[in-house]
C-alpha cells in the first residue's frame, strides 16, 4: 500500500472541519478537527477526547506489576485529583494494585495517602486508612445525615478505643435495647 510522508498544506479550518483522519478501508479509525477535539470510532468528536465503540468501548491503563497506573485530574497544569492503581508488587492471593483516589492541594502535591483506597486482594474500603482491616474503615469522623442500620445474625456496635466513649445526641434520640 501507497505511503504519506510530508505536510500536503497549511491552513486555518473552522472548529467543526476534519483536519486529520485515519481510516482502514472504508472505516474511520481517528478524526481530529480544527477545534482540537479527537474522535476514535466517531468523525464528529464532541469533547476534547471522544471515543466511540458500538459493542463494548474500553479504556485500558495498562503496565507492569508493581508499577503504577494513573489517571490525573488537573487544573491550570496543577494536579488535583488523581486514580491510580498502587505500586504494590502483586506477590500473590490477589495482593498489589490497590485502586486509590488521592487528593491534591493547591500545589499539587499530596493532602493525605490516599483519601480513600480499595484493597484488591478483600475487597475493604479505607478512607483515611492505607490498610483498612474490615468491608469498610474511615480513619477520621464519619457524619451519617441518616440511620445507621446493621443487618446480620450478630448485629453489635464494638469500641475498640479504651478511652472514653460518648454518645451525643441533638434533639429528640434514644437507644432501644431489645434482648429477644
Amino acid at each position: 500500500a501507497a505511503k504519506w510522508n510530508g505536510i500536503a498544506a497549511i491552513q486555518n479550518l473552522a472548529d467543526l472541519e476534519t483536519v486529520l483522519q485515519i481510516r482502514n478501508n472504508a472505516t474511520n479509525l481517528v478524526t481530529v478537527l480544527g477545534s482540537g477535539n479527537v474522535g476514535i470510532g466517531t468523525t464528529g468528536p464532541g469533547h476534547t477526547l471522544h471515543i466511540y465503540n458500538a459493542t463494548a468501548p474500553q479504556i485500558a491503563i495498562d503496565g507492569p506489576a508493581g508499577t503504577y497506573r494513573d489517571l490525573s485530574f488537573k487544573t491550570a497544569n496543577s494536579l488535583r485529583w488523581l486514580i491510580r492503581t498502587s505500586g504494590l508488587a502483586e506477590s500473590g492471593s490477589n495482593a498489589g494494585s490497590n485502586f486509590e483516589i488521592w487528593n491534591r492541594d493547591d500545589a499539587g502535591s499530596a493532602i493525605s495517602s490516599p483519601a480513600f483506597m480499595i484493597q484488591r486482594s478483600s475487597g475493604n474500603v479505607g478512607i483515611g486508612t492505607t490498610s483498612p482491616g474490615a468491608k469498610l474503615e474511615v480513619n477520621g469522623t464519619a457524619l451519617f445525615q441518616d440511620d445507621l442500620t446493621f443487618s446480620a445474625t450478630s448485629d453489635k456496635l464494638s469500641f475498640l478505643d479504651t478511652s472514653v466513649v460518648e454518645l451525643n445526641f441533638n434533639g429528640n434520640a434514644y437507644i432501644d435495647i431489645d434482648n429477644d
